[in-house]
């Protein structure tokens, strides 16, 4: 009998440490993957000014070197592009984001600043690329809000998913 206590409270200890790890894992991904998306915009930008490509070559370009993530979504633009003839690239950009950036709860100033990237597409290439740069910074100082935000919040998250599982396993003995 004491064995099963033994075991049942070392099983209970891990699942709540293992879940506020989770916890933070899961903000360091969203964390990543919001450097990943200033990344993006700042190469497009470069793209843009520079190579002078058009805008569903640069995405091609851009889904052969991103993450598997980001991948997907400069994948799915340049298909959408290529089919739709660039009908309205800052309405494709707006449905797009808003299908990707479902899965990623990410703050509602960086979604706006992502999502409305490509609202003039009739600006000048110089213009453009200014914009995107400067959206690109933006995000850049929310992720240094974040992580600054979260590397305080790491350590107590992880203190009290233990502290949790040896409350419960006190509370079961």
């Amino acid at each position: 009998m004491i064995f099963l206590k033994i075991l049942l409270a070392v099983w209970i200890l891990t699942a709540c440490a293992g879940l506020a790890y989770s916890l933070v894992t899961e903000r360091s991904r969203r964390l990543s993957c919001l450097k990943d998306m200033a990344e993006g915009l700042l190469r497009i930008s470069f793209y843009i000014s520079q190579w002078q490509l058009p805008m569903e070559e640069i995405f091609r370009t851009m889904g052969r070197e991103k993450s598997q993530a980001l991948a997907n979504f400069y994948c799915r633009m340049a298909e959408e592009l290529q089919s739709r003839q660039a009908s309205d690239m800052g309405e494709l950009w707006r449905e797009e984001s808003g299908k990707y950036l479902k899965e990623y709860h990410l703050p509602q100033r960086a979604e706006e600043l992502w999502s409305g990237s490509f609202l003039d597409m009739a600006a000048l290439p110089a213009e453009e690329e200014r914009r995107l740069a400067l959206r690109s910074e933006q995000m850049n100082k929310i992720c240094g809000e974040m992580e600054e935000k979260y590397r305080q919040e790491r350590r107590p998250i992880l203190v009290l998913g233990v502290c949790a599982g040896a409350f419960f396993c006190l509370m079961m003995w």
